[in-house]
């Protein structure tokens, strides 16, 4: 019986951890993404793009 509640505890664990690195790792593709988006709006004006690599790297 024990280590049938164990083993529901440790799913329990494992689906908990897995949802938190899947929202982890969907937030960060999606963020990827949003940023790709702007730089390639950003290189019609080359000005903007100086602006904002020069803004991500001070």
């Amino acid at each position: 019986m024990s280590m049938l509640r164990n083993l529901d505890r440790f799913t329990t664990r494992v689906v908990m951890c897995g949802l938190t690195y899947g929202l982890f790792i969907w937030y960060t593709l999606w963020a990827f993404l949003v940023m790709m988006h702007i730089l390639s709006i950003s290189v019609f004006s080359r000005r903007n793009l100086g602006g904002l690599i020069s803004g991500c790297y001070s």
